[in-house]
């Protein structure tokens, strides 16, 4: 009966749609998983990234629905054109999103009261369709088919259904093109009923049946969708691929070339997917996939390690995706890409743009990110002029990071209060966060700079607090840090070698290790410090305390007297570090160790090369002084004086006395009296030599410049008695004091004389002094007395002759002016000398006429005349040397 009736309903339907019922064009609702509800709203998975726009099931729709036949097979029409959602992040794993299934837009019952009364043909019977010779003769297969569409293009697809089965029962031929129209229409009746496995089960069958057909790549679209819900991919590969090669239509084409890419990403297989995303990137025309697809190309690209191919595929994304987000979103991978390449300014760009988007979910990180930068480019007044306001407006995930860069930017600038007020806060209100934690080291830190007294117990306590390696390796080296600013090296030590071998950054390692050598070489611990210092050039050879720390091997092979292996470092520092400060301490150092081990001449050219490479060395006055000593030693007096007056100008303090000694006796061996005089007041009178003073006394007495000779000669009477003097120095010292008329003074050098001279010559030469010396004093007896004494010791010659005229001198002085004259004249005809016997006969002329006897006293002067004509009264003939 049920059968009965279903027929009748069959045929008035059918009836209906051959007499021209109208047509609708269809189209075809995407298939949800099996089980899942019918939901237009419900998200398939959770994900960072919403799934890219999936295709709508491919419409099929067909003109020549009310009369299939062979010769006229029903064609698939093109996908929709209309725009799917934007591209967002994929997700590992994607089920296509499908829309609700279409209800039909009327009901059943209502559907069959709407069809007309079928119109009997001529003969009076009812045809299914129009007629043709052909489905004549197949009416009965014909009139199955003819009835199943009738169902299926009025979306009746539960009667649909059976009536396809029913025709492929009828037509059990494999290889009929009808069997490919009704699988297929059959399974998209399945489908619009959530019959998933049915469909399935049909799509399947079809593509068994036909390698190819209208309706191929419309069935394996259909199952590959299936097989993506179910997330079997492999499957879902292989059915968008048929699809892609059995479709004529671009849009269709498209959709599975892109769902076969994305079943590739699902099964790693990124490498093959990877060209087919650049083949789709390149179609900028009506392509809803190709921001999808770029994005994938640079996610890939950034995975496999290309980062500047990734930077600039998420920069032509952030200037062309559809999608204002997907443009944020690319402009904030392109700046995390910038940071990893080192590209700081331009990650610092970026980060900005993507801040002031208002993205809630990037603008955080975003601003982070841009403080980060600025920090890392050392702009920290950029950093601590974000406001607080904005700093406190990011989301509370960010906050606790942005407060610390504000912070460690307080630091890099010096203001270490503010640092630490800012340290306090964040460990106060966000004690659990990873930048609290940061912060109180830093904060430390902070302490340690402003020599605050509590901050070795802040370490202890950290220390106690703390159980992270790192951290503790860490709070350890800023303690030794204490202790070396302290200068409490041996306390360092220890600390310093356990940080060496420990978990820290290789940076801070090396920072240890080079003070440890330091440290050891401040205890004199100078075979360790050489040890330390060896690994540490070993092991980080492109450290910049590398110079510093060659220098401070070499002077501890100095400290050890291992002299050679000194000279070595410091010639690898000489040649190998042109720019090092250090340099110059070689060069100082080597030159020094040269002249201690007497090779003068490598240490003159190495302080040469010194002053010709550092002009303005604190070391030039010592190079100049060993420069000008060695020349003194080699009796090169002239260059020895030029660079020794160099090096007390350039230091008074340290060259001063030692070069100017070298100077003075250069110049004493050159014979240079201006030169020589001219030192001697550089120098304490106790380091002078005395033979040096006498020389130039010498020389001014012979001059006549008694002034002078009186300067040089007075300090040996100073001299300690131990030291012993000339006799002649005295005697000389008597001559310019008496020329001077400073009778008194001439008393003590006169007496000192007297009390070394023996033999008869010189002591008459001290007693004639001695007379001179009485008679300016008026102590006519004593001079007197002297002269007596003399005139015994010396009865003839000069010495005689030089007693008779200080006699006479004293008759002068005690106004007998006769007496005084004979004398003189008595001397005159004695004495035939060119030097007595003129200041005889011209001090006779003048005791003449102290006595009103100008007759004898113009015989005196003729007899001058004659005897002397070079003789002259205005000559000093009255001057005596003794």
């Amino acid at each position: 009966m049920r059968f009965t009736i279903r027929a009748s309903l069959s045929l008035l339907f059918l009836a209906c749609c051959v007499r021209g019922h109208a047509q609708e064009v269809r189209r075809a609702i995407p298939v949800y998983p099996q089980g899942a509800a019918q939901n237009p709203s419900a998200t398939p998975q959770s994900s960072p990234r919403s799934e890219p726009p999936t295709a709508k099931a491919v419409p099929f729709s067909y003109d020549d629905v009310a009369s299939p036949t062979p010769s006229s097979a029903p064609r698939p029409l093109p996908t929709p054109k209309t725009t799917p959602p934007p591209v967002t992040r994929p997700s590992s794993v994607i089920a296509p999103i499908n829309a609700p299934v279409a209800a039909p837009s009327t009901s059943v019952s209502e559907q069959i009261s709407t069809i007309p009364s079928p119109t009997p043909d001529a003969d009076g019977t009812i045809r299914l369709a129009p007629g043709t010779a052909q489905n004549q003769a197949s009416s009965s297969a014909a009139y199955q088919l003819e009835a199943a569409n009738g169902f299926y293009s009025r979306k009746i697809y539960d009667m649909a259904v059976p009536e396809y089965e029913k025709f492929l029962i009828e037509v059990p031929k494999h290889g009929d093109p009808l069997r490919q129209q009704a699988l297929f229409r059959l399974g998209e009746s399945q489908r619009f009923q959530t019959n998933i496995n049915a469909a399935r089960d049909a799509y399947e069958r079809l593509l068994q049946e036909f390698n190819t057909g209208p309706y191929t790549g419309a069935a394996a679209y259909r199952l590959a969708e299936i097989l993506y819900g179910d997330k079997s991919y492999t499957g879902a590969l292989q059915m968008y691929r048929k699809a892609y090669e059995n479709s004529t239509d671009a849009d269709v084409k498209l959709t599975a070339r892109f769902y076969e890419a994305r079943s590739l990403d699902a099964l790693n297989r990124q490498k093959e997917s990877a060209p087919i995303y650049l083949e789709i990137s390149a179609i900028k025309e009506k392509n809803p996939y190709r921001d999808f697809a770029l994005l994938s190309l640079a996610d890939g690209a950034a995975a496999s390690g290309k980062k500047d191919d990734a930077f600039q595929k998420f920069m032509t994304l952030s200037t062309d995706a559809e999608k204002p987000s997907l443009r944020t979103e690319a402009t904030f991978r392109a700046a995390t890409l910038a940071e990893a390449m080192g590209q700081k300014e331009k990650a610092r760009e970026l980060y900005n743009k993507v801040a002031k988007s208002g993205s809630e979910e990037l603008s955080g990180p975003a601003t982070i990110g841009a403080l980060r930068m600025a920090y890392d480019l050392n702009d920290y007044k950029a950093v601590i002029g974000v406001s607080f306001e904005a700093i406190d407006k990011l989301p509370g995930d960010a906050l606790p990071d942005a407060i610390l860069l504000v912070a460690n930017s307080y630091r890099q600038l010096g203001d270490y209060q503010k640092a630490a007020d800012l340290y306090d806060k964040l460990i106060r209100n966000f004690a659990n966060t990873t930048a609290a934690r940061d912060a109180h080291f830093q904060r430390i830190v902070s302490l340690y700079s402003l020599n605050d007294k509590n901050t070795m117990k802040e370490i202890d306590d950290f220390l106690l607090l703390t159980s992270n390696p790192k951290e503790r390796s860490q709070a350890y080296l800023l303690k030794a840090e204490l202790l070396f600013k302290d200068k409490k090296f041996t306390e360092a030590v220890p600390i310093y070698t356990q940080l060496a071998t420990s978990d820290l950054s290789d940076n801070f390692k090396a920072d240890a290790l080079y003070k440890l050598g330091w440290s050891q070489a401040h205890t004199q611990d100078y075979a360790g410090a050489v040890t330390t210092f060896t690994c540490f050039i070993t092991k980080y050879p492109n450290h910049a305390f590398v110079p510093t720390a060659i220098a401070q091997r070499a002077l501890s092979y100095q400290q050890n007297k291992d002299y050679d292996s000194a000279i070595k470092d410091f010639d690898l520092l000489i040649e190998k570090y042109p720019k090092a400060p250090e340099r110059e301490l070689a060069l100082q150092q080597k030159a020094l160790l040269l002249g201690q081990q007497q090779k003068s001449d490598e240490m003159v050219a190495t302080f040469g090369k010194l002053l010709t490479d550092y002009p303005k060395s604190a070391a030039a006055a010592q190079a100049n002084f060993w420069i000008g000593r060695t020349a003194y030693d080699k009796k090169d007096y002239k260059l020895a004086m030029e660079k020794l007056n160099l090096s007390r100008t350039q230091d008074p303090a340290q060259y001063g006395d030692r070069a100017s000694l070298c100077i003075l006796l250069s110049a004493y061996t050159l014979k240079d009296r201006e030169g020589t005089a001219k030192e001697i007041s550089r120098i304490r009178k106790e380091n002078i030599p005395p033979e040096i003073l006498s020389w130039l006394g010498t020389q001014y007495i012979e001059e006549g410049n008694y002034a002078k000779a009186e300067q040089f000669l007075m300090p040996l009477t100073k001299l300690d008695v131990n030291v012993r003097i000339s006799p002649e120095v005295f005697i000389s010292l008597a001559q310019a004091e008496l020329n001077q008329k400073k009778w008194k003074e001439a008393l003590l050098p006169i007496t000192r004389y007297l009390d070394t001279a023996r033999d008869p010559i010189s002591r008459a030469r001290g007693l004639l002094a001695n007379a001179q010396a009485q008679i300016g004093l008026k102590h006519y007896a004593e001079a007197q007395k002297s002269v007596d004494e003399a005139l015994l010791l010396q009865p003839e010659g000069r010495w005689n002759a030089e007693a008779r005229m200080l006699q006479a001198e004293v008759s002068f002085a005690k106004d007998d002016f006769t007496g005084a004259a004979r004398q003189f004249m008595s001397i005159a005809l004695l004495y035939d000398d060119k030097i007595i016997t003129p200041r005889a006969l011209l001090r006779a002329r003048d005791a003449f006429q102290r006595a009103n006897n100008p007759v004898d006293a113009d015989k005196a002067l003729r007899e001058l005349t004659r005897r002397f004509p070079d003789s002259s009264p205005q000559s000093k003939v009255s001057s005596q040397k003794i």
